[in-house]
């Protein structure tokens, strides 16, 4: 089977978010872009359309970034996991500073930083975005990951295509 290697950003077609991308609806709504991939696959297409390609491509590229940025612990390997103290009724305080390496002790800096509490760490995957059902911290942990991975605040089509074309 031959990987598939999109060219270009995928605009929708039809839909309320016609003309949008899907490589920015990636850190505008993951949630939704998940759903749809899973309603196109239980669907059992025969013949997959580029929509699907492109959604699979996607989806699996937001797992596998490395940060561009080092850790704040260590100062010495780059960002893989961040910190979310809180919980889903009360919202989540998520910040780049409360982010740690893959070092056990970087790792145990931010439980100490957590002032007794235990907070919740995540791996900077796009996945991640799934355990806040509430926008606004999905938007804290958004804003984490343009701060780890160096992206601009305002996205356009083709630079979220490159973040995710780009090893």
């Amino acid at each position: 089977m031959v990987e598939y290697s999109p060219s270009s950003p995928y605009f929708l077609q039809s839909g309320r978010r016609q003309g949008k991308a899907i490589e920015v609806l990636m850190f505008v709504n993951y949630p939704w872009l998940v759903n749809l991939l899973d309603i196109i696959q239980r669907n059992n297409p025969r013949v997959k359309n580029r929509l699907n390609l492109q959604l699979e491509w996607l989806i699996s590229r937001g797992e596998d970034r490395t940060s561009k940025r080092m850790c704040p612990q260590c100062q010495t390997n780059p960002l893989a996991f961040f910190a979310a103290l809180g919980n889903s009724r009360d919202g989540y305080s998520i910040s780049h500073l409360f982010a740690s390496c893959t070092q056990q002790s970087c790792q145990e800096k931010l439980i100490g930083y957590a002032g007794g509490k235990m907070p919740s760490l995540l791996s900077l995957q796009f996945s991640s975005l799934l355990q806040f059902p509430v926008r606004h911290d999905r938007d804290m942990v958004v804003r984490v990951f343009r701060s780890a991975f160096d992206l601009p605040k305002r996205l356009t089509p083709e630079t979220a295509f490159n973040f995710f074309a780009s090893l």
